[in-house]
């Protein structure tokens, strides 16, 4: 299992004996013992592992599990209008893959199809949380009275 720190991997519960080796597809890696830890550092992301043991009588296990260290998500881009009038509709995107909230639903409301509806004048958060990742966004919008005709 791998866990995760600032730049650092950590492959936990191998062997205390042995000689722990590490491929990579392209080759080359900084690996450290400590334990039954094997550390390693500056790994770069979306690139398979294969991880061997070699016992102090040269037996080496057979291929090891391959292990991908995933690249950091970023978050969601999220679009949509600053400002709008109160009793209309507005759009926000992303439209899907994903669920909308708002941080005060008196003053507006959202689904999570992206539409908007503002109830009441004032400033409101609406949040995007990526389905596939957690990762979220905010976008501020600011809601005025809808001006009257004369």
């Amino acid at each position: 299992m791998f866990s995760f720190g600032w730049q650092c991997h950590s492959l936990n519960g191998l062997p205390a004996s042995g000689t722990w080796t590490i491929t990579r597809t392209p080759g080359g890696a900084n690996l450290y013992r400590y334990g039954h830890n094997l550390y390693g550092f500056g790994l770069p992301a979306n690139t398979n592992y294969t991880f061997t043991v070699t016992n102090q009588t040269g037996c080496t296990s057979g291929s090891g599990s391959i292990v991908t260290i995933n690249a950091v998500p970023g978050a969601p881009v999220l679009s949509g209008p600053s400002s709008a009038c109160v009793g209309l509709t507005a759009n926000v995107s992303p439209a899907s893959n994903g669920t909308w909230s708002s941080g005060n639903t008196s003053i507006a409301t959202v689904n999570n199809a992206g539409v908007v509806n503002a109830l009441s004048p004032g400033s409101v958060t609406l949040t995007y949380t990526r389905t596939s990742d957690g990762c979220s966004n905010t976008l501020p919008l600011q809601y005025t009275p809808t001006p009257l005709l004369l």
